[in-house]
C-alpha cells in the first residue's frame, strides 16, 4: 500500500492527476495507491496530519508526495518519527535537506538549485563576471537567487542587476524588460 500526498495548484490544475498517473504507470498490479489531498502544499501542518493519516488511518508501507519546501524539515522529522520510507518529489527551488538521524526520507529533485550553483560558478569562470537576471521572485525566485548569488560571488561574479514583474504584470510588461536588458551592463 502507498500513500500519496497531492497539491492542488491554479497554474497547473492537473499537476495531481498527472503525478498520479505517472506512479500508476509502472506501479505493480499488487500495489494500491491511496491519494490524499495537500490544498495549495504550503501549509505543512496539513501535510503532517495527510501523512498521520495515511500511515496511522490507512497504513501505508511507503508514501510519496509531490510537495513544495515550505517546512520540509517537519516534513522529514514527521516520516521519521513514524518511520515510513517516503518520497519527496520537489522542484528543487531550495538545497536538499540534510537532518540529522534521518533514514525515512528521501527526496527526489528536478535539482534546479544545484543547476543554479553550476551556472554561477561556470560563468565568471569563462568570462562572464556581470550577471542580469529577471524573473517572478514572488513565484519560487528567492531560494534560487539565493543559490546563484553564492556561487557567483563566490567565483567572482556580480549581478549587475534584477528584474522583478509586479505581482500582478502589467499588460506591457515584456517591453519593461526589454529596456531592462537593454539598459544593464
Amino acid at each position: 500500500k502507498i500513500g500519496v500526498l497531492v497539491p492542488q495548484s491554479k497554474s497547473y490544475p492537473g499537476i495531481g492527476r498527472d503525478f498520479i498517473n505517472g506512479l500508476k504507470l509502472h506501479a505493480p498490479e499488487d500495489v494500491s495507491i491511496l491519494v490524499e489531498g495537500i490544498g495549495m502544499g504550503e501549509n505543512v501542518g496539513v501535510t503532517c496530519d495527510k501523512i498521520d493519516k495515511l500511515v496511522l488511518q490507512e497504513d501505508v508501507d511507503a508514501i510519496v508526495a509531490l510537495i513544495g519546501d515550505n517546512g520540509l524539515s517537519t516534513a522529514y522529522e514527521k516520516v521519521n518519527e513514524l518511520k515510513v520510507p517516503t518520497i519527496f518529489a520537489r522542484l528543487g527551488a531550495y538545497p536538499d535537506l540534510n537532518i540529522e538521524g534521518n533514514e525515512y526520507a528521501f527526496t527526489l529533485s528536478y535539482g534546479l538549485c544545484d543547476s543554479l550553483r553550476y551556472l554561477g560558478e561556470w560563468l565568471p569562470q569563462n568570462g562572464f563576471k556581470k550577471i542580469g537576471v529577471s524573473g517572478s521572485f514572488n513565484d519560487a525566485g528567492y531560494g534560487f537567487l539565493e543559490v546563484f548569488e553564492g556561487a557567483l560571488y563566490g567565483s567572482g561574479g556580480e549581478f549587475s542587476g534584477h528584474y522583478t514583474p509586479p505581482l500582478n504584470p502589467r499588460p506591457d510588461e515584456a517591453q519593461f524588460l526589454k529596456e531592462f536588458y537593454q539598459n544593464v551592463e
